[in-house]
């Protein structure tokens, strides 16, 4: 959550989608979270398998094998995100394309987990 508000109504209002962008939208996001739920547990199952070899002698080809594997997820990751915001500018109308310009430029902000509190 975001300020009180989930990220698909953020986007929602910030390019200002009528209801039917909304829904089609929707559809996009559920789509757009299973593929990358089943990347995310892949990884999960590769990192596991990885860290069960430490401690354990003659490991490097494996290592260096499930290495290459999630380095191979996670850019399937970020093109499946590219790909996904490639969707979300297609529901645009003209008017609403240079607010999703503007938007791209917090996109890195977008997927980062939130930052911890500072301490005093």
């Amino acid at each position: 959550m975001m300020g009180g508000m989930n990220k698909m109504e953020m986007l929602s209002k910030e390019l200002d989608f009528d209801k039917s962008q909304r829904k089609s939208y929707k559809k996009l996001v559920i789509s757009h979270q299973g593929q990358i739920k089943k990347l995310r547990k892949k990884q999960v199952t590769i990192k596991n398998a990885l860290y069960k070899t430490i401690g354990e002698d003659g490991q490097e080809s494996n290592r260096a094998e499930r290495m290459e594997r999630l380095s191979v997820i996670n850019d399937e990751i970020e093109f499946m995100n590219l790909e996904h915001f490639d969707d979300i500018l297609k529901l645009c109308r003209e008017e609403q394309i240079p607010k999703f310009k503007k938007f791209r430029s917090k996109l890195e902000t977008f997927f980062s987990p939130p930052k911890p509190p500072m301490k005093k």
